[in-house]
C-alpha cells in the first residue's frame, strides 16, 4: 500500500492574505481617526466663534444702552483692561475685547469690536463691525 495522500486545501488564509487585510484595516482606521480629529477641531472653532459672537452681542447691547439710552459721553476706545467700563470677566473667562467707535453723525455710530481669546497657547481674535442708529420710539400713535 502506498501512503500517498494528497493534501487537500481546506480553505484557510495564507500569511500574505492576512498581512494585506491587516494593512487595509490599519489604513482605514488611521483615516477614520484623522476625520475625528478634524471634527473635534471644527467643533472647537465653532464653539469659540459662537462664544465670541455672544460676547460681542452683549458688549454692543451694553454699549448702546450707555451711549444712547443714558446719554453718556464715552472715549473713542475701550478695552477689557479698562476698569471704568464693562467688566465681563465673570461671564466670559479667557475672553478680552477692544471696542472703538466713530461718530457718523445723524445719531449713528460705527462700532469696531475685536474679541481676543487663546486656543492652545496662541492668541486669536474675531473682528465685528456694526452701525448703531438711535431710533425714536413714538408711543400713542
Amino acid at each position: 500500500m502506498v501512503l500517498s495522500k494528497k493534501i487537500k486545501n481546506n480553505g484557510g488564509f495564507t500569511l500574505l492574505e492576512i498581512l494585506i487585510a491587516l494593512v487595509v484595516f490599519v489604513l482605514g482606521s488611521v483615516s477614520i481617526w484623522s476625520l475625528f480629529a478634524v471634527a473635534i477641531n471644527t467643533y472647537n472653532e465653532s464653539l469659540d466663534y459662537q462664544t465670541a459672537s455672544l460676547f460681542a452681542e452683549t458688549i454692543i447691547t451694553d454699549f448702546e444702552d450707555v451711549v444712547f439710552v443714558k446719554g453718556v459721553i464715552l472715549r473713542s476706545s475701550y478695552s477689557s483692561d479698562d476698569k471704568d467700563f464693562f467688566d465681563y470677566r465673570k461671564n466670559f473667562r479667557g475672553y478680552k475685547y477692544q471696542i472703538k467707535w466713530v461718530d457718523l453723525g445723524s445719531d449713528a455710530l460705527l462700532i469696531k469690536l475685536t474679541i481676543f481669546y487663546q486656543r492652545r497657547g496662541v492668541e486669536r481674535e474675531f473682528k465685528f463691525r456694526t452701525v448703531l442708529y438711535r431710533t425714536m420710539n413714538i408711543r400713542g400713535h
